[in-house]
């Protein structure tokens, strides 16, 4: 269901805010912040594209922030380019525009960790993301995205030649031509020896979406052929973070890889 359709229980979902965000929350200051940190959170953790008033009120509420909500709506009513607005069932409805979450992402996240948020329909903005994204990936790469196609090879190019990468995926996409993609897979290994494709398969099977190299994970929201013309986000952890996650997630990964056949 369209997450901008369905009835989300708001006050239950952000009820379950980690300390960290709850912190960062209420240090965001201004009701304006507040209310874009509301957003952000509600579509990056929960996949809720639209809050109205009301709700955006019950997610600071529920997050141990405490706010009027006359406060929440004139907030909103000042934001200007900041959010979006759009009609749902007789209710407006906000969402935090590109320029609402850039005034507060570096205070509401966790110390160290970014997230780079990409508009659909946007593509040449969305390359130059991944682009910037994957330029700066150091030592071993490895890549795991259930579905493939020829997108997730322009993505891989991007990748500086000469770095060691592995890219496990499942299938490929419904719509992609198999001939044409096997052809292109052929073409890509010959011109980039050191990045290897596998596939599982089944009973085998994968579901994350999530890049490791030497400095830490990239959460990605959906596959790398996708970026662009899906809104999309990367969430970057560095290592010293998640160390221990890390070690389970490069062990999980070099099994299934060990299973998996080259494409």
């Amino acid at each position: 269901m369209n997450p901008e359709l369905q009835v989300v229980d708001v006050w239950k979902s952000f009820e379950g805010l980690n300390s960290s965000y709850r912190d960062s929350l209420a240090d965001l200051g201004t009701p304006l912040r507040m209310a874009l940190g509301a957003l952000v959170l509600a579509k990056d953790l929960y996949g809720i594209s639209y809050l109205s008033v009301e709700e955006v009120h019950d997610a600071l509420e529920a997050g141990g922030v405490g706010i009027e909500k006359k406060q929440v709506s004139n907030a909103i009513s000042r934001a200007g380019s900041k959010i979006s607005r759009r009609k749902i069932d007789g209710v407006m409805k906000y969402r935090a525009t590109t320029q609402g979450r850039r005034d507060i992402e570096d205070d509401l996240l966790p110390q160290g960790v970014q997230v780079t948020f990409i508009e659909s329909g946007r593509p040449r903005l969305a390359r130059q993301r991944l682009g910037d994204l994957f330029g700066g990936l150091k030592g071993s790469v490895r890549i795991c995205d259930p579905y493939y196609g020829i997108r997730s090879l322009d993505s891989l190019e991007l990748i500086p030649q000469g770095m060691e990468v592995q890219f496990l995926t499942f299938q490929m996409s419904g719509k992609e031509d198999s001939t044409r993609v096997g052809h292109s897979i052929k073409d890509f290994r010959h011109e980039r020896p050191k990045t290897e494709l596998r596939r599982l398969s089944p009973p085998l099977t994968l579901h994350d979406r999530y890049i490791l190299d030497d400095l830490g994970i990239k959460i990605v929201g959906h596959g790398i052929k996708d970026i662009g013309g899906k809104d999309s986000f990367i969430i970057s952890i560095p290592r010293d973070l998640v160390e221990d996650l890390m070690m389970d997630l490069v062990s999980a990964f070099d099994r299934k890889w060990t299973s998996a056949v080259p494409l």
